[in-house]
Parts: structure tokens; sequence; C-alpha cells
């Protein structure tokens, strides 16, 4: 038996996954699975019905898999897929013979000819797939699935963007069947290709031992006891009647009711193919990250625009291009989305590893016996349909009509089963969706992608800003793993990004942990941050630090009360006004003042302080800073820090660090670091040795940002005092 690869074996031949799937993907958009084929057999004038015949015969055929699949397992899944996917292009090498035999034999005969060479051409690709779904599951890592799927579709997108607009210029040249021939001719040599990529596949080489009768029996009986894939595969089967009729009947629809040309419809296809392209990696970001089953259902519900539309298009009119492209295009979106959640809840959730045979050939026969029964019952059900025509309030009525209201049936009905089955994460659709009503989506998950990429702290620190500028909840996350970088500056910034997103429970939890546990000047700034996004569950952690923590913490945790609107401190305010530390009073007189001028209310505060959501010129921040309010002193220091200085800028903060309140002095120290105005050097360090302990801290943190290594041995020499 051989060994199984290694996870770091595995990532390192991802790449051929990727190669083999383009070819692949190129393959089916030339060669007999494709639109190329589709307007090919409808050139040689064979009726719909018969032209869903023989489409169908390719998922019927994968009924062959639950007895293959265990025989492949005996064999060796990697040795059965490359000897059968190797036959079948010989099968689709064949049926290129099909003209000569249509002009020598008639119609029928080469009716017969094709439906043979499909018939086999769709056995050994049923017989190749039954060993590769087993394959798949072992090569790609669970934690990177949907990230890959995402990469993977945009390759074998962009592969078959390049297919169709190649077969777009061709079947424009001329009107003969030979520009078919050409098309599928290329086709299957870049096919023939694709078995070289997938012999560099690592895995699939392991072989069970032979098992009886009896022991594959008693597995298969297990799996269709298993409710949740029943419920799975169910509603797999509702949306692959809906929708598998409109991939194969959509060109004819174009052609024949709409009046587009064979080769303007392979490029409207294209934007289908777009819409998948921009939209891949995201799907897959959003499975790995909320679950695969909000983007399923998502995705059914983008769906569903699809065959409304089509009903709606405009017949023979100027628009009828425009918006074919509009509708494949959300369709593209839509169905990747699908595919990618299905894909990833098939392998993550619902199919254990070491019962996978028996799992996927249930699922591939199932899977392609409703495909084709799909294809077959529509292509009649048109054939019957074919005198209908007329109008229906607004509506043209003639057989396609029909088959876009039973595929919309159909996903509706998808959509209600497959909302009922068990997956991995607990974010609702509801929720999953109204994270891209908020805020700026689009920018967020840029920037969610380039966090990814950053390398240095300064990167980190750039898009840990703009992340919170997006006011999204998508970027919650990336902001409390933020929370916890080893870099000061990157945490700092964490928090104050969001203190300006929109209120979150994670968040919240984050910065309740940084308050009570983390350092001194964190813990600070964490109590701002939670007063400013307001969320009354950490209120009780507040006047914990109130009564227990330092003395600026305890006077920065008063301020975030008052900001939350909690008039129960007000007795405590007016003592620590009249009775606490003589340094500290006067900055609790304020606090008291501005809970008296907000009256208890934490809309008011928030009202205040929508006008941070812009960014101020330096005349507007100087203005803020000069103000009285320490809220607005506040939120001026931290948009400071983002700008390049200026001397009035810099004499402004240098001025609140010397002379201001002893809580905001520190912010105003670290916004001068933060700047990288040199001029402020001196007066950091001359605070550096007159201030208090946490200016100090402050002080050595902004020094260090501007790279002053002098302070260095003072610093070492402190450390070594406190260690005494």
């Amino acid at each position: 038996m051989n060994a199984s690869p290694t996870n770091a074996e595995k990532i390192r031949r991802l790449p051929f996954v990727i190669a083999f799937d383009a070819f692949n993907a190129t393959f089916c958009q030339l060669s007999v699975l494709g639109s190329v084929f589709i307007l090919f057999l409808s050139e040689l004038g064979l009726p719909k019905g018969r032209i869903g015949l023989i489409l169908s015969l390719v998922p019927f055929a994968s009924v062959g898999a639950i007895l293959l699949a265990p025989l492949a397992a005996r064999i060796g899944v990697k040795r059965v897929f490359i000897t059968f996917w190797g036959t079948r292009n010989i099968f689709a090498a064949i049926i290129l013979l099909t003209p000569w035999v249509y002009w020598w034999y008639g119609s029928d005969t080469a009716l017969i000819f094709i439906i043979i060479l499909m018939a086999c051409f769709s056995l050994c690709r049923a017989f190749g797939e039954a060993a590769s779904t087993q394959w798949r599951q072992d090569i790609i890592p669970h934690n990177l699935r949907g990230r890959f799927s995402g990469i993977n579709n945009i390759i074998c997108t962009l592969a078959s963007v390049a297919a169709l607009m190649l077969a777009s210029t061709v079947l424009s040249s001329s009107g003969s069947l030979w520009r078919y021939i050409i098309l599928m001719g290329v086709g299957t040599l870049i096919g023939g290709a694709s078995i070289i990529w997938a012999s560099l596949i690592p895995g699939g080489m392991e072989v069970q031992k032979p098992k009886p009768v009896k022991y594959h029996t008693n597995r298969f009986g297990k799996v269709v006891r298993d409710r949740n894939f029943l419920m799975y595969i169910v509603a797999l089967s509702f949306v692959t009647f809906g929708m598998a009729p409109l991939g194969v009947f959509i060109p004819l629809f174009l052609k024949e009711q709409v009046g587009i040309k064979p080769s303007d419809i392979l490029m409207v296809q294209n934007t289908a193919l777009i819409g998948t392209l921009i939209s891949s990696y995201f799907w897959g970001w959003a499975a790995d990250r909320f679950g695969s089953k909000p983007v399923i259902l998502t995705g059914l519900c983008l769906l569903m625009i699809g065959p409304i539309s089509w009903l709606a298009i405009p017949y023979h009119s100027a628009w009828s291009i425009p918006a074919a492209v509009a509708i494949f295009g959300i369709s593209g979106v839509a169905s990747i989305g699908y595919a990618l959640g299905t894909g990833r809840q098939l392998y993550v959730t619902i199919v254990p590893p070491r019962r996978k045979t028996h799992y996927m050939s249930i699922f591939c026969a199932w899977n392609g016996m409703t495909s084709g029964l799909g294809q077959l019952l529509a292509g009649q059900s048109m054939d019957l349909a074919a005198g209908i025509s007329g109008q229906f309030m607004g509506l043209r009525v003639n057989p396609y009509m029909f088959l876009f209201l039973f595929s919309l049936t159909m996903l509706i009905i998808g959509l209600s089963i497959q909302s009922r089955v068990k997956a991995d994460g607990s974010v609702t659709i509801r929720r999953f969706m109204g994270m891209f009503m908020h805020g700026n989506p689009l920018m967020a998950a840029e920037s969610l992608m380039r966090y990814n990429r950053a390398a240095d702290e300064t990167g980190r620190v750039r898009i840990i800003r703009r992340l919170g500028r997006t006011r999204s909840p998508l970027s919650a996350d990336e902001l409390a793993q933020a929370m916890e970088d080893p870099s000061f500056s990157v945490r700092y910034e964490a928090i104050t990004a969001a203190a300006r997103t929109r209120p979150s429970s994670q968040l919240t939890a984050n910065l309740v942990e940084t308050l009570i546990g983390g350092q001194a000047d964190l813990s600070m700034t964490a109590a701002w941050a939670l007063g400013r996004i307001g969320d009354h569950t950490a209120i009780a952690p507040l006047r914990w630090t109130l009564a227990n923590g330092s003395p600026l913490l305890q006077l920065r945790s008063a301020r975030a009360l008052v900001a939350m609107g909690d008039a129960s401190i007000k007795p405590e305010l007016l003592r620590r006004a009249g009775e606490g530390e003589p340094a500290l009073r006067p900055a609790y007189e304020s606090t008291l003042r501005s809970l008296e001028k907000l009256g208890g209310s934490a809309d008011a505060h928030k009202t205040r302080l929508k006008i941070f959501r812009s960014r101020p010129g330096v005349a507007k921040l100087l203005k803020m800073l000069g103000e009285d309010d320490f809220n607005i002193q506040y939120e001026a220091i931290v948009l400071a820090s983002h700008r390049l200085p200026t001397p009035q800028l810099r004499d402004a903060l240098v001025g609140i660090m010397r002379q201001g309140q002893p809580d905001l002095s520190i912010e105003a120290a670290w916004a001068l670091g933060r700047m990288g105005d040199l001029d402020a050097v001196e007066p950091l360090i001359e605070a550096f040795n007159c201030s208090t302990p946490l200016l100090q801290a402050r002080c050595a943190r902004a020094l260090a940002h501007l790279g002053r290594q002098s302070i260095v041995p003072e610093l070492r020499r402190r450390l070594t005092c406190d260690t005494d």
C-alpha cells in the first residue's frame, strides 16, 4: 500500500490540479460538453427532444458509479481515473466523423452513431469521475478548500473565456459544419493533454483490500440511512432539475426566439464566465470564513433571478444582447457561489472521510440520474409544446416559458430543503447578507485580501486603519486577530479601528479582554473604544475597572461610562471631583460636565461623533484639538496620527502632551510618533525624562517608532531598576 502524501506535498502540487482543471474546462467548452456541441447538433437538424436525449446520456452514465467506486478503491483511484479519462478522449475524437456519417448514411444513422459514441464517452467519464471524487477529497486540505476552489475557478474561467472567444471567432468566419469540427478537434487534443497534468497530481495510489459484497451492502445501507446526506442530495436534485435544462436549451432559446446569432451567443455566454471569474475567490473565502450554508442559500436566491429574467427578456430588440449579458453575468456569479458552497459542504461536512467510497458513489449516481432525467424530460416537453404560442399577461407564451417556470419552481423547492441541511458554521443567511448591506463591503473585501498578504508592520497598520474606515461587519475577524498581533502599533490601530466600525459582540469581547488583562496603555485605549462603540454589555467591565483599575484607567473608564449614558456613576464622579487625587480632579470635573451636558443619553454622544465619519482637514483638526470636550479632542488626536505631519498639528499635539489632561497626554505622545515628524523628537525626549510612568512608556514607544536608538540604554536601565 502506498503512503499518503503529506500536507506539504499536497500544497506544493496543487498547481497541477489547477492546470488539469483548466485544460479540462477548455475541453468541455469546445468539445462534446459545451454550447459548441449543442449548436452543432442543432445545425444537423436534430429536434430538441433528441438533443436532450443525447446530452442526458452524460449524467445518466454516472449511475454506474455505485458499482465502480468500490472497484476503483481496490485498484487505485488515480490509476482508474487516468485510464478512463484518457479513453473518453478517444470516443470524443471519433465523434468528429459525424458529418461524414450524416452525408453518406443520412440523419437517422448519424443519430445512432452519436448516441453510441456519447454512451461510451459518458460511461468512461462516469467511471473516471467515480474515482476522481474520492481522490479529490484527499488531495485538497480542508482548511484551504474554499479559497483553493475560488482560485481554481478563476483560472478555469479564464481558460473557458479564451475557449469561447476562439469558438465565437471561428463560428463567425464561415457557415459550414467544418467550423464545428475544427473547434471540437482542438478541444479533443486539449482534453488529451489534460491527462499529463493529472498524472502529476499526488495521492490516489492507495489500494484497499478486497471486501465481501455484504460489507459494501451494509455500508451502502448506512449511507442511505444518513438523513442529512439524503436531504443534501434531494435538495441538490431539485436544483439540478431546475438548472441542467437551462444550460442545454438557453443557447437554442437565444437563437430561435430572441434572435441572437450563434457567434454572438458564445460571446454573450462569456459574461457568465466573467461573473464566475470576479466572484470565485470571494465565494471561496466566504465559505471558509462563514461556513458553506449561507453561501449556498445566497447563491440559490441569486439563481432564481435567471429564469425570471429570461421570461422578461426583449425579443429581436437592440436590448436583447445587453439584457442577455446582464442575465448571464448574474447567473455566473450565482452558480459559482452555489457550486463552491455545495462542494465544500459535501467534502467537509456531509461525507465522512473513512466512508468516502460509498458516499461519493451514491452521490455521483444520484446526481447523474437526476441531471440526466431533467435534461431528457425538458427535451421531450419542449417537443410536445412546440406548437404553443401566444401572449399571457404581457409575456410571450412559447415552449421555453414552461421551461423557465419549471426551473423557478424547482429552485424554490431546492432552497426550502437545503435550508434544513446541517452544515458547518453558525452564520445565518440573514446575517450573512446583512454583512453586505452595511458599510463599504467592496472596500472591506479588497482590504481583507490585502491584509492576508501584508508582510510588515507598516502594511498591517495601514490596512487595519482602512478596515476601520469601511465600517463593515466583514472586518470583525481581522480586527479581532490584529488585537493579538505582536506589534504594539498594530494592536493599537486595531483597537481604534474597532471603535470606528459597527458594533460587534466579537469585537466587544476582545476589547473587554484588553481592558481587563491588557497592557496598561492599551487598556486605556480599549476603555475609550468601548465607550465610543456604546455596547451596553461592556458597562459591567467598565464599572469594575472604575473601581479596581489604575488611577488613569479609572478616569478613562469613567469617561467611557459617561459616553454610554451611564448616569448611575454621577455620585462617584462628584466624590472624585471633590476628594480624589488632586492631579485628576480637573479631569473628573470635565467628565461630570460632559455627563450633565449629554443628559445621560448615549445617542447624543453618538450624534456628536458623526462628524468624524469624514476625514477633516488640518484647519478643522486644529479647531477640534482646541476643544474642551475630551471625546472631541481624542477623536482629533487619532485622526491627526493618520495624517502627514505639519508644524501646526505638531505644536498642538505637543501642547496637549505637556499641558493637557493626563489621559489625553499619552495619546498625543503616540500620535506624534505615528505622524513620523522628526521635529517632535525633542519634546518627546523631554516628556520621557520628566513625566508620569505611563506617559514615559508612551513616549518611549513614540521615540522607538521614530527610530531613536539613543533611548535604548535608558530603557534598559529603567527595566533593570524595575526588576530590582
